[in-house]
C-alpha cells in the first residue's frame, strides 16, 4: 500500500536507490544525445496507469527520461506502482529517431519532415525550460506527474498531510534522533509548496503548443473556466482557510534540525508560521500579480460565454474573503492569519500606489473597491470583543496602511 514509512535498509529501499540512480544515468546520457528537457512529457499518462506497474515498466511513468518526474507515490490504501521511471518514454525514442536515423542524403528533408510532422501526436508531448519558468500553461511543470496536473496538486497536498499526522502520532525510540520529525515536515511543505504552485498556474492559464500554420490546434488555449475556479478553491482551501494548517503544539516543540547541519550559531528552531508563510506568499504574488490580471482580462476575448470566464473580480473577492473570514468571526485572529493578512495589505496597498502604473487599469480599479470594502469591515471588527492586543493593532495597523493608500491614489489621480 502507499503513503507508509519504509525501513531505509530493507531491500525495497535498495531496489528504490538503485532504480533512481538508473533514471538520473538516463536523463543525464539523454543530454549528452542532444535531448534537451521536456517537461511537458509527464502528463500523457493517467493516475490509473501509473498505478500499473506492468504498464510502467513497459512504456514508463511519462513520455520523455529528459522530465524531471515527480517521485509516484500513492496515498495511503491506494496500490502502489513504480516509483520512479524505469524505461524511456515515446518522446525519446521519437527524438533520437529524428537525431541518428540513418538517412540518405537525397531522401534527408522529406524523412525528417516526416518524422517531424508526428509532433501533434499526445504521446509526443514537449515543452521545455524556456516554458517552465514563470510559465502560464499549467501543463509544463517540473517535478509533477499524470494527465491531470491540478489532480496532482489535490493529491499531492493529501500526501503531506498524511505525512505531518502520521509523524505527528508516531513515537520515536529512545535512541531515534528527533530530527526525523524535522526532516518529514519539511518534506511535506516542499511537496505541499510545489502542489500549490502547479494549481495556481491554472488561474489565469493558458496551454501553448508552438505548432505549424496547418495544425488544428490554437497556439494558445485558455484554460475552462471551471477548471480555474476549481484550482482557485483547491489554493484558498489548502492555503488560506483559518484550518488549512493544524499541527499539535506538544509536536511542534520536538521538531527541531540537527544544529551541526543548520549551520554554526543558529539552534535548528522550527518555526511554522515562517514555514507557512512562505508557502503562501509565494502563491499570493502569481495569484495577485499583474501578468495573472491581465492575462484573466484577455482569456475573456477567447472564450465563447463570457459569462462563464473566472474575472478578475471573482479572483479577488475570491481571495479577500477567504483571507479575511476571521473579521466575520467571534473569536481572537491567531499569528498565522495576521501574518497572511497583512501580506494581503501590502500587495493591495503597492497596487494603489504604485506610480508606473504597470497593473491593468481594470485591477487597480477592482483593488480599489476591494480596499474600501475591507476599510469598512476593519472598522466594524475594530471594537469586537474577545480581540488580543496583537489582534487589535494589527487591525488598526491594516486600516491605517489601506486608508493611507487610498488617500494616496487618490491624490495621484487628482
Amino acid at each position: 500500500m502507499g503513503s507508509t514509512s519504509l525501513d531505509p535498509s530493507s531491500p525495497e529501499a535498495e531496489a528504490i536507490v538503485k532504480a533512481t540512480l538508473k533514471d538520473v544515468i538516463t536523463h543525464e546520457v539523454g543530454h549528452t544525445l542532444g535531448l534537451r528537457h521536456n517537461f511537458r512529457a509527464s502528463t500523457i499518462y493517467t493516475e490509473a496507469q501509473l498505478a500499473n506497474p506492468e504498464f510502467t515498466r513497459k512504456n514508463g511513468l511519462g513520455g520523455s527520461v529528459m522530465d524531471y518526474n515527480a517521485w509516484n507515490i500513492a496515498l495511503d490504501k491506494e496500490k502502489q506502482g513504480e516509483y520512479v521511471m524505469s524505461t524511456l518514454g515515446p518522446y525519446d525514442y521519437w527524438a533520437v529517431e529524428y537525431a541518428y536515423k540513418p538517412i540518405d542524403a537525397k531522401d534527408e528533408k522529406a524523412e525528417l519532415a516526416k518524422i517531424a510532422a508526428r509532433s501533434a501526436e499526445p504521446y509526443l508531448a514537449y515543452g521545455t525550460d524556456e516554458e517552465v519558468g514563470g510559465s502560464t500553461d499549467p501543463l509544463v511543470n517540473a517535478r509533477d506527474l499524470g494527465s491531470d496536473p491540478l489532480g496532482y496538486s489535490k493529491r499531492r497536498m493529501q500526501l503531506s498531510r498524511e505525512l505531518w499526522d502520521r509523524w505527528q502520532t508516531r513515537k520515536l525510540g529512545p535512541d531515534e534522533s528527533r530530527e526525523a520529525l524535522y526532516r518529514n515536515v519539511l518534506s511535506g511543505f516542499s511537496q505541499y509548496a510545489l502542489a500549490a504552485e502547479v494549481a495556481s498556474k491554472y488561474v489565469g492559464g493558458v496551454v501553448y503548443v508552438r505548432d505549424y500554420a496547418g495544425s488544428t490546434r490554437a497556439s494558445f488555449t485558455p484554460v475552462e473556466p471551471a477548471r480555474q475556479r476549481e484550482a482557485l478553491k483547491l489554493v484558498t482551501d489548502g492555503l488560506f482557510q483559518p484550518d488549512s494548517f493544524r499541527f499539535k503544539p506538544e509536536f511542534l516543540s520536538r521538531v527541531a534540525a540537527d544544529p551541526f547541519e543548520v549551520g554554526v550559531g543558529q539552534r535548528g528552531n522550527f518555526s511554522l508560521a515562517e514555514r507557512v508563510l512562505k508557502v503562501q506568499t509565494d502563491v499570493l504574488d502569481r495569484l495577485m500579480s499583474d501578468a495573472t490580471a491581465a492575462r484573466l482580462l484577455d482569456s475573456s476575448l477567447k472564450i465563447g460565454d463570457t459569462k462563464k470566464a473566472l474575472s478578475v473580480a471573482d479572483l479577488y473577492d475570491t481571495l479577500q474573503a477567504a483571507i479575511w473570514s476571521d473579521l466575520k468571526g467571534t473569536g481572537d485572529i491567531g499569528l498565522m492569519r495576521r501574518n497572511l493578512q497583512r501580506e494581503h495589505v501590502k500587495r493591495v496597498a503597492a497596487t494603489l500606489t504604485r506610480a508606473s502604473g504597470t497593473s491593468p487599469a481594470d485591477a487597480r480599479a477592482l483593488q480599489r473597491e476591494n480596499a474600501r470594502q475591507l476599510v469598512a469591515q476593519l472598522r466594524s471588527a475594530q471594537s469586537r470583543a474577545g480581540l488580543s492586543k496583537e489582534a487589535r493593532a494589527h487591525i488598526g495597523d491594516s486600516l491605517n496602511t489601506l486608508e493611507d493608500a487610498l488617500k494616496a491614489q487618490m491624490q495621484r489621480s487628482a
